[in-house]
């Protein structure tokens, strides 16, 4: 879609073009962006702004505050648009986490369970501290508050607290200086694990646990993996016994999940402003 909407938007460009294009993306061969003055940009709070020109610099940028203000006269209906930002992604001038650059950052990275699920017994820090460029050592034991907003996350941390309940969950992280020393600080986290039985048939999750996945019983039924049960009864009921037509089974549906350009990534920029 993305190529499609950069090839829309130049009409002399041949469809080998955009093609050899697009494969400067796939292999990461990424462009400094117009003005970055090179590919590992020092950039300012006030740069992240920048809105990239297209190739060539033949189209200006729009007006307004936002790159989508640039068609305010309802034209868009019933017919195709491309996006704002293919010609960028495309040519690989588009901004990714990786390429942004504040100065005195630090970079981040997050230790992972090795398990599908095990109890933390305990988490020694005292290597990664001590290792010269670390500056930050954290664990699910300084941020005990619960997410609790929806309620699927009611009992979810912002990392492991006691117990992880699938690989990849998280356990800490470290900020260091820069990333070579951010992943050997990775290595020296001492945890000693306890592994548990894990559950990986959806059936034998719902009954009864010594050792359910959440296991506090305070947002799910007591012994369960059950966060709440729900009877929904739609229509008229006496009509069941006479009906035109019937189904009885059990349904499924795959996951859902966005076809992204990059793994999720932030860059915060602290000032007095917050």
């Amino acid at each position: 879609m993305i190529t499609m909407g950069s090839y829309r938007q130049q009409p002399g460009a041949s469809s080998s073009e955009v093609r050899k294009d697009g494969k400067r993306v796939a292999g990461k061969q990424v462009f400094p962006p117009p003005g970055s003055g090179g590919s590992d940009p020092q950039m300012r709070p006030r740069d992240l702004d920048f809105i990239p020109e297209t190739v060539g610099g033949k189209e200006p940028k729009p007006a307004g505050d936002h790159i989508h203000d640039r068609d305010r006269t309802g034209t868009v209906v019933g017919k195709p648009i491309p996006l704002v930002d293919s010609n960028a992604k495309v040519t690989g001038q588009a901004w990714y986490g990786d390429d942004v650059r504040l100065p005195g950052e630090l970079i981040g990275k997050i230790l992972r369970s090795p398990h599908h699920y095990a109890r933390i017994k305990s988490i020694d820090t005292s290597r990664v501290e001590a290792l010269p460029g670390v500056v930050a050592v954290s664990t699910g034991q300084d941020a005990p508050n619960r997410f609790g907003v929806l309620p699927v996350t009611k009992d979810e941390h912002a990392m492991a607290i006691e117990k992880v309940r699938h690989v990849g969950d998280l356990v800490a992280c470290v900020a260091a200086v820069d990333e070579a020393t951010a992943i050997e600080a990775l290595s020296l986290f001492d945890v000693e694990w306890e592994e548990l039985e894990p559950v990986f048939d959806p059936k034998k999750g719902l009954e009864d646990h010594d050792e359910p996945i959440h296991w506090r019983g305070k947002y799910h039924l007591a012994r369960t993996n059950v966060q709440k049960r729900v009877f929904q009864e739609f229509g008229d009921r006496s009509l069941v016994n006479t009906p035109h037509a019937s189904s009885h089974g059990s349904w499924t549906m795959s996951g859902v999940h966005h076809g992204f350009t990059e793994p999720h990534a932030v860059v915060a920029h602290w000032d007095p402003n917050g």
